[in-house]
């Protein structure tokens, strides 16, 4: 038999043509890791919240896109170094992840920053502690947790509109506790005040009767309690027994609403609190609580599952409109505008991989201002995200565009 020209050029079209472009998401499954292994003071959020979060935010992401799959992998890490960097070894490897949310030591973030980097997948950091956070200078990371620097900005902010420029400052003897000593130096110095006096102790021993004897002798306006877990609910109680001889504003820049739960609010009457998410802010925030508390047997959203769970979505969301994973394409897109799925009010990722958003600060209610559990906050303070986060010097770091990649 023999074929025309025409007839064989026809045959052979479907082997010559180019195959028809493929989204480079795998499967169309995007799989993110979720790293849950907070230091201190934020230990008592570890175990299901974040993954509760996250798995809340892949829910709604689906619910959005019905053709769009997203699965949330749990992290078994115990805490090490080693351990941390194997699980995200293996999701790389096994997995092929998209992304890792991390609430991780800062250390610990900077060396999975590297690994993610070489892959062309994404750092989500949940929260920033520990000191490191302004070193962590990646391309592939999108740092979401206020962290210390923008805690103690805030306060140091809203205490000095108050004309209190006078602090005292006590820590746990950690990494956190140093890093904490430092912004607030730096946060309190922008603003002309001073700090006048400090504490610092090893986990489990503060001594509040003494502590409040130095407080006095500083004749401090403000006195900081950077402090987590059961040395704050220590503390808290010890002001019951205990208070300084001159007006003091005590606060707590790293409690949580279930410390203050923990404490009973008629102990934590007046103290003052660093919380970017509220879960009675807005009908958003209610929701997330109402579906995150429901898997928690109970408990309140806190502060770490709420940038787990807009850390995950907004990732969630910008894979799909680049339908793609590499960190540098989803970056570009996380960087266009302000971003919808937060709860925490309008937010933007400056170029350096910061995420900034306004920070709330609010003062424990009194006991007959309490009209059911967990309703304990009042806004004192919206500190604009330009006064709360500093900027950053990563040289240049930043998404590759075009121009980039061609070099």
């Amino acid at each position: 038999m023999r074929y025309s020209a025409l007839a064989t050029a026809l045959l052979l079209m479907p082997l010559l043509a180019p195959p028809p472009a493929r989204a480079k998401i795998p499967k169309e499954t995007i799989k993110i890791g979720v790293l849950q292994d907070l230091p201190e003071p934020y230990a008592s959020e570890t175990g299901d919240g974040g993954i509760v979060a996250a798995q809340l935010a892949a829910s709604e992401f689906e619910k959005e896109y019905l053709r769009a799959d997203a699965e949330i992998l749990p992290g078994t890490a115990s805490g090490g170094l080693q351990d941390d960097l194997q699980q995200v070894r293996d999701w790389l490897d096994k997995e092929h992840v998209a992304a890792v949310v991390s609430s991780a030591p800062a250390p610990v973030n900077q060396r999975i920053a590297k690994l993610l980097e070489q892959q062309h997948r994404t750092l989500l950091v949940a929260e920033a502690v520990g000191g490191a956070t302004t070193k962590l200078c990646s391309p592939a990371a999108v740092i979401w947790g206020a962290g210390e620097n923008a805690r103690m900005r805030a306060l140091a902010y809203t205490f000095a509109q108050q004309n209190k420029n006078r602090w005292y400052f006590v820590s746990e003897q950690n990494p956190v506790g140093l890093a904490s000593h430092l912004a607030l130096q730096d946060a309190v110095a922008a603003q002309h005040g001073q700090i006048v006096g400090n504490t610092e102790h090893v986990v489990g021993a503060l001594d509040f009767g003494k502590t409040v004897a130095a407080v006095n002798k500083s004749n401090a306006d403000v006195a900081v309690l950077a402090e987590g877990d059961g040395d704050l609910i220590t503390a808290l109680r010890g002001l019951t027994l205990d208070r300084p001889t001159h007006p003091v504003s005590f606060v707590a820049p790293y409690a949580q609403i279930n410390d203050i739960d923990q404490a009973g609010p008629s102990v934590a009457d007046g103290l003052v609190v660093v919380s970017p998410f509220y879960w009675n802010e807005d009908d958003q925030t209610r929701r997330f609580a109402r579906l995150w508390s429901d898997r928690m047997q109970g408990r309140q959203a806190t502060q770490n599952a709420a940038d787990v769970y807009a850390a995950t979505l907004s990732f969630l969301h910008a894979a799909k409109a680049a339908d793609d994973i590499d960190a540098g394409k989803v970056g570009a897109q996380l960087r266009r505008g302000i971003l919808p799925h937060t709860l925490l009010g309008p937010a933007t990722v400056r170029p350096d991989g910061r995420v900034v958003y306004d920070v709330n600060v609010y003062a424990v209610k009194r006991p007959d201002q309490i009209q059911h559990r967990w309703d304990y906050y009042r806004k004192i303070a919206t500190v604009p995200a330009e006064q709360a986060f500093p900027p950053r010097d990563c040289g240049g770091v930043g998404p590759k565009t075009a121009r980039d990649t061609a070099r």
